[in-house]
């Protein structure tokens, strides 16, 4: 099976499932505890939506720094660029983990890709970047032509999906 299917099913309802947690004014927003998630800091207190699908009010001191999608989206390419030269991968391993979700629409484009190299950098980010949208894209690159991205692909599964959901999916792999 291709892999370019799902650019036009999963990654559009990626981005969709993700666009839909934002309303007008709506940027995603760093916490000081470490999540993230989609809000509008401009009202008081602050709804925040995560990617997970939970939502919370939080006060705005509770917020550590805020940006748009296209913000992250540059800041994703960019951190892109370092890793597809050998670059920094410390570093931008624990900006992923900074950017979590709001990574993912950037990420899964990369994904798709018909650059092998791409992908296997995009399942490198995903081990440190994650939300529920990613995971049907994921197992979809297990059926990938390539043997590193399927490695790759259970890696992600392994570290981001639990164990009994990932061993379900990964078992019937093994018997055939």
């Amino acid at each position: 099976m291709s892999v370019k299917p799902c650019v036009r099913c999963c990654l559009p309802f990626s981005i969709v499932l993700l666009a839909s947690l934002a309303q007008a004014g709506d940027v995603w927003l760093f916490l000081k505890d470490g999540r993230a998630g989609v809000g509008d800091p401009s009202r008081e207190p602050v709804r925040i939506a995560f990617a997970d699908g939970i939502a919370a009010t939080i006060t705005k001191d509770f917020i550590q720094f805020q940006r748009t999608q296209e913000q992250v989206d540059q800041g994703v390419q960019a951190i892109f660029q370092e890793l597809l030269r050998g670059e920094n991968f410390e570093a931008n391993a624990k900006r992923f983990k900074v950017l979590q979700a709001a990574a993912i629409p950037k990420v899964l484009e990369y994904l798709m890709h018909e650059d092998v190299k791409r992908r296997l950098v995009a399942l490198y980010a995903l081990q440190y970047c994650w939300s529920p949208q990613a995971q049907d894209p994921v197992l979809k690159a297990l059926e990938d032509k390539e043997s590193d991205v399927r490695k790759g692909a259970v890696q992600v599964l392994i570290r981001q999906v639990p164990a009994k959901k990932a061993a379900d999916r990964l078992l019937p792999l093994a018997d055939g």
